[in-house]
């Protein structure tokens, strides 16, 4: 019962007793009353006074009352505002380490919240003493700290159960008390958590379970924690060594994962360092298989880090790692003459004769794509091109033009799989210096093997491939401005008209049905086409054309490929509606 409760029921009893003594008079007196009011005045008016009086007593202890219960209240809140600032004051000490004066503090005001049974004030007085004495365990008071922290995290636990800081924390020291099996217990209830931290309580569930060597359970929560924190190096360190110890087609598949992440860098020498460990000497077709599947992860990530020659000379830093961990290799029986002709390719080109004879040329298939990632062979042709991108952006054409030929000759004795990519580039490189000629006869010499190629694509229905040989056909005989038309088969218009169309079946039905990655816009495409159209009488063709991909890629935020469509538009020939969606168009590019 409230003070105030207790105040009116005696307020009550007493104006009880008064009424019932002032009734009786009245009663008592009643014949008076009737013979002479004045009487009857006279003999209740002791009553009536006595009544008065007790009226001010009861509005007296009432206010009294009132007063007393607010001043309760007042103290109830005071008491929190106490506890609350007492916490913070106690957090700030701990920042500091200030054990001395942290931990009493903290103390004092659980005992004060016990005492008051508040239960949200004692939890969060439990945790942070939980912390204090934890963090205070690593200045030497370890097993008494260690294990009063513990029950404080318990305490804690019983009133919060699902808070995976504390399930962490108390993980973490159950691990340093040997209570192992409740340490992997609670480590495994704060990552089930639905929490912001889950990444966090992941890796150190890893971290526990690597010190264990429970090697396939660690890579799980390293895993876990990768996908909550894509930027976590030491998570990614550790799976990198827990499949390295149980499945290296995981690790490989890690490895190209990494790599279309765009850590390029880190792919390298992670796949350099697996490599190092595997036998140099080994007959099984497995290991040899791997060998060459992680010297292509080398490849690709040197060439999408643009190594050049100058990488080679460098001393220090990763460059130069990644060049000694290779010449470390080229003595390995199995992947040696590869390791020897990736070193070479950053001091010469090979003539393509040479080229024709590489170790890399049979590593690869044309008619099927390889489960992850790419063929070792395309690997090594990408390297090969990114150096002859290196010595074009230095204005040496001459040999920037001898990689793009060594690339493309690669496999003129096995299946003469075409390089695309350096069929196009070498094409643009004579573009540049207005080597027409060279660009007709480039064409002729790789148009067989273009069109069987996108033959053999079609009879596999694929159409990612089927879009890239439409693509480099479209972009040669535009080159050479041999237009055409939607039905000459030799011509840039059919050719870049169905790798659009190809595109765009291949976004709306496969990637989209499947859930992988769809082809983005290719400005250069579009524009060439628009110029075909434009050549060939066909104005409006070419302005709707380029309007709808534009609009796609405002649509998608492609801010490079809308640019290169904008600027390609030729806003004269425009009529007033096309120019009006035209302003509109460079306005939401300008806004955004």
């Amino acid at each position: 019962m409230t003070t105030l409760s207790k105040y009116l029921s005696v307020a009550s009893r007493l104006l009880g007793c008064v009424s019932k003594r002032f009734f009786v008079a009245l009663l008592s007196q009643n014949d008076k009353y009737v013979r002479s009011s004045r009487t009857t005045r006279t003999s209740t008016y002791p009553v009536l006074k006595r009544l008065r009086y007790s009226v001010l007593a009861i509005v007296v202890i009432c206010m009294f009352a009132g007063v007393e219960d607010a001043q309760g209240q007042v103290n109830t809140g005071t008491l929190q505002d106490q506890l609350s600032v007492q916490l913070d004051e106690a957090r700030v000490s701990l920042r500091s380490r200030n054990f001395q004066v942290a931990i009493p503090a903290l103390r004092e005001g659980l005992s004060l919240a016990q005492e008051e049974n508040d239960k949200e004030f004692q939890a969060r007085y439990h945790f942070q003493l939980g912390v204090a004495l934890q963090q205070r365990s690593l200045d030497g008071r370890v097993a008494q700290d260690l294990n009063e922290a513990a029950g404080h995290y318990e305490s804690y636990l019983k009133l919060k159960p699902k808070t995976g800081s504390a399930l962490n924390n108390l993980a973490q020291i159950y691990t340093q008390l040997d209570r192992e099996g409740e340490a992997s217990s609670l480590f495994a209830r704060a990552v089930a958590l639905e929490d912001e931290m889950v990444g966090f309580y992941a890796f150190n569930y890893a971290e526990f379970l690597k010190e264990r060597k429970a090697w396939g359970e660690s890579a799980n929560y390293y895993k876990k924690a990768l996908e909550e924190n894509p930027d976590h190096p030491e998570a990614r360190e550790g799976l990198l060594e827990a499949y390295q110890r149980i499945d290296q087609g995981r690790l490989i598949a890690f490895i190209w994962d990494q790599i279309d992440e765009g850590r390029d860098v880190w792919a390298t020498t992670a796949s350099l360092q697996a490599l190092s460990n595997l036998p140099s000497e080994d007959v099984r077709p497995q290991i040899r298989h791997q060998k060459e599947e992680l010297l292509a992860c080398v490849t690709v990530g040197m060439s999408r880090a643009r190594y050049g020659p100058a990488s080679k000379s460098k001393s220090g830093g990763t460059q130069a790692e990644v060049f000694q961990m290779l010449e470390k290799l080229a003595s390995d029986e199995d992947i040696g003459p590869g390791v020897k002709e990736i070193l070479s390719v950053f001091d010469a080109p090979s003539s393509p004769e040479l080229s024709a004879k590489s170790w890399w040329a049979d590593k690869g298939d044309r008619f099927q794509d390889p489960a992850e990632g790419w063929w070792p062979r395309d690997a090594y042709r990408m390297l090969i091109r990114s150096v002859g991108t290196w010595h074009e952006r230095r204005k040496d054409n001459s040999r920037a033009e001898a990689y793009y030929l060594q690339s493309i000759h690669l496999t003129d004795n096995t299946d003469n799989e075409p390089d695309l990519q350096a069929i196009v580039q070498l094409a643009d490189l004579y573009l540049a210096s207005n080597q027409m000629n060279e660009i007709e006869a480039l064409l002729n010499n790789t148009s067989t093997e273009l069109f069987f190629g996108k033959g053999e694509a079609y009879k596999k229905s694929n159409f990612k491939k089927i879009f890239t040989f439409h693509r480099t056909l479209g972009i040669m005989y535009a080159l050479t401005e041999q237009w055409g038309d939607s039905y000459t088969v030799t011509s840039a218009i059919f050719q870049l008209e169905n790798a659009l169309e190809t595109r765009n079946i291949y976004n709306s039905r496969i990637a989209r049905r499947q859930r992988v990655e769809r082809l983005p816009i290719d400005s250069r495409l579009v524009n060439l086409l628009a110029t075909a159209y434009t050549a060939t009488g066909k104005s409006e063709e070419a302005a709707e054309l380029q309007f709808t991909y534009l609009t796609e890629a405002v649509k998608s935020e492609d801010r490079f490929n809308s640019t290169q469509i904008l600027r390609a538009i030729d806003y004269s020939t425009l009529d007033a509606r096309q120019k009006r969606r035209y302003d509109r168009m460079r306005r939401s590019l300008s806004e955004n």
